[in-house]
């Protein structure tokens, strides 16, 4: 997929730690908000406005940014593709 198409789209799923301010997750997030995209947050703990798995969202992103171990990123990417 191509920069332009994948910014084209709109909906998106930041995982990593967006509690931080000093993380890029968190900055990434904040960026994705901020230029107009439908973009939200996934930790494993979860947090305030931030949700602890895929299956939590109410749709299903077009966009998944992976900001995070691999270890921990792969069960992610397993759980997007059953969704």
């Amino acid at each position: 997929m191509e920069r332009k198409e994948m910014l084209a789209m709109k909906n998106w799923v930041v995982v990593g730690d967006v509690l931080n301010e000093e993380k890029y997750a968190y900055r990434i997030l904040q960026r994705l908000k901020d230029r107009g995209y439908e973009a939200v947050g996934v930790h494993p703990r979860g947090g305030e406005d931030i949700y602890a798995s895929l299956s939590e969202l109410a749709t299903v992103p077009e966009v998944m940014c992976l900001v995070i171990n691999p270890a921990t990123g792969k069960g992610f990417v397993h759980e997007a593709r059953q969704l």
